[in-house]
């Protein structure tokens, strides 16, 4: 599996490196997971693509418009993953529906609003969420 690891210091651009491992700690057992197994380097694809960076901080441990990305994964974890991809997709959505993680999030955050992603799959949100794991696992 190919995974994305900063060379020293953080100062040059990631490379790609092979790792098995990172991944499934991350994710676990895969519930809840789309079929294919997450993979970072299409992730990051998704992540330049939507402009993430234009909100979220790129070391993931930083804030700015939007909260550090960072251990979103496991912010979320009491939750069903597809509820994450769902929050990805359309924050405002599970909001709406009273989600209670989506409610807390929303609370910390109003009145900055997550724009919308209807076109994003959940692997494609699978994917994303990898990469911003192995960057901040790196950083």
């Amino acid at each position: 599996m190919i995974l994305w690891r900063s060379t020293s210091a953080h100062t040059e651009e990631p490379r790609l490196i092979d790792s098995g491992a990172i991944v499934p700690a991350i994710f676990g057992s895969y519930a809840g997971l789309p079929d294919s197994i997450p993979n970072p380097s299409r992730g990051k694809d998704v992540w330049k693509i939507n402009g993430c960076g234009v909100c979220h901080a790129q070391s993931m441990k930083d804030v700015l418009t939007g909260p550090a990305l960072g251990g979103v994964t496991e912010r979320w974890a009491a939750h069903p993953r597809e509820d994450l991809y769902t929050w990805i997709q359309s924050s405002q959505k599970l909001i709406g529906e009273g989600h209670p993680r989506a409610i807390a999030v929303w609370n910390e955050w109003k009145p900055t609003v997550m724009p919308i992603y209807p076109d994003l799959t959940d692997e494609e949100c699978a994917d994303l969420l990898a990469y911003i794991e192995v960057v901040y696992a790196d950083y």
